[in-house]
């Protein structure tokens, strides 16, 4: 019941999976695999598809799994601002190769970065 309440999901619990939305289903997910207590979870695009509102949750959420519950992320993301603002190191490939490793305010001064993603330099 604390894993539901922390992915907020406490008052949906009775509920039939195929009755929650697109996000609380994403969060019942998470819940899953947090049962079993994992040292590392792999969250690959964890906010496609969502909704602004729910996307913002989703990040505070994981933010309070690395912050508050210590659990260590590893977050695949293509949305920038989010990677940015939610991350302690982040790596970046393209094409599948390094080409960044770092903290974000340095990552984010990137030259290769800037040119694969931000479309500019």
């Amino acid at each position: 019941r604390r894993l539901l309440d922390l992915m907020d999901l406490g008052a949906t619990a009775d509920q039939p999976t195929k009755d929650l939305s697109g996000g609380q289903q994403r969060m019942g997910e998470i819940v899953r695999t947090l049962a079993t207590d994992p040292p590392l979870l792999l969250l690959d695009e964890p906010v496609v598809g969502l909704s602004p509102p729910m996307r913002d949750r989703m990040m505070e959420i994981i933010r309070r799994l690395a912050g508050e519950e210590g659990i260590g992320i590893m977050l695949i993301e293509h949305v920038i601002d989010l990677v940015m603002s939610g991350s302690d190191i982040i790596v970046v490939l393209n094409s599948g190769e390094l080409i960044a490793e770092g903290p974000p305010e340095e990552v984010r001064q990137n030259r290769e970065v800037l040119e694969a993603y931000l479309g500019h330099v």
